[in-house]
């Protein structure tokens, strides 16, 4: 479920399938699993409580393959003023002389600011290991918002690690979102990120993702990541059941320009 860079926690901590399928896009789009780490403003579209877990595998066959599991929880039931929710994410990511393994914990409120306009918080502390250096823990903040500029269209702003961290373990990131939703059964998405630091031409990145619903639960998403920064481009694809109660979903992303530069990610999820 996650998309890691090798630096390992650049902005967004965790990616869900949903959000891959479609590019990686979705901070103004509400996802019962990936809202948690993406924008959880948009959670106050929830109306209950979510129980999900993951796992994903990044470059298999490559030279530094990173394996990833997730846990969220969540709870936005009726009556609740402010939702709140907890995730767990552990990355292992190996390489030929060494090995880093992130724990990565989180905590998220969400509440509805005015009518049209909703905000959301989390803290988290990410402990760092690995086999040839020490070993270290860090803290930071995220916030986001969610304006919903008509029924079919919503927009949203995150700012992810917002607190100065003088090693730049962790980058701060500014992310836009915007959702249009057409007559529920097409949903276009598009997103622009910006590293705050390390980047010094101020370089954004551009997402771009659709998801068509096939109807009986199924959804289809596919999409495009410009990674500006690093010169990269990804083209993803996605599918997913959402049931009365369990739901589960699979996304493949593809870096065009490395070989072997592959993920694929399983995902499943609870709601009562």
């Amino acid at each position: 479920m996650v998309f890691c860079k090798p630096s390992f926690s650049d902005g967004q901590t965790f990616f869900s399938v949903n959000s891959i399928g479609a590019g990686e896009t979705g901070r103004a789009s509400y996802d019962p699993f990936g809202s948690h780490f993406m924008n959880p403003a948009t959670l106050v579209f929830a109306n209950d409580y979510m129980l999900g877990g993951a796992y994903q595998i990044v470059r298999p066959d490559g030279d530094n393959p990173i394996a990833s599991s997730a846990i969220v929880v969540t709870d936005n039931s009726p009556g609740t003023a402010i939702g709140a929710g907890l995730g767990y994410v552990y990355k292992r990511n190996s390489f030929p002389d060494h090995v880093v393994t992130d724990q990565d914990y989180s905590i998220r409120g969400w509440f509805r600011f005015l009518p049209k306009l909703s905000v959301g918080f989390s803290g988290r502390r990410l402990v760092r290991q690995s086999t040839n250096a020490i070993g270290w823990a860090k803290h930071n903040v995220t916030a986001g918002a969610l304006i919903q500029a008509a029924a079919f269209w919503n927009l949203a702003v995150v700012a992810y690690d917002m607190l100065n961290d003088d090693d730049l373990d962790m980058i701060p990131v500014i992310a836009l979102g915007s959702e249009i939703n057409v007559m529920g059964i097409l949903k276009i998405r598009t997103d622009m990120t910006r590293q705050e630091k390390k980047n010094p031409e101020k370089k954004a990145g551009f997402n771009a993702g659709v998801e068509f619903d096939l109807g009986e639960g199924f959804g289809l998403r596919t999409g495009g990541i410009w990674d500006v920064l690093n010169a990269q481009t990804y083209w993803t694809l996605g599918l997913g059941w959402v049931g009365p109660k369990l739901s589960a979903g699979y996304a493949y992303k593809n870096n065009v320009n490395v070989a072997k530069d592959i993920s694929h990610t399983l995902q499943v999820w609870v709601v009562f």
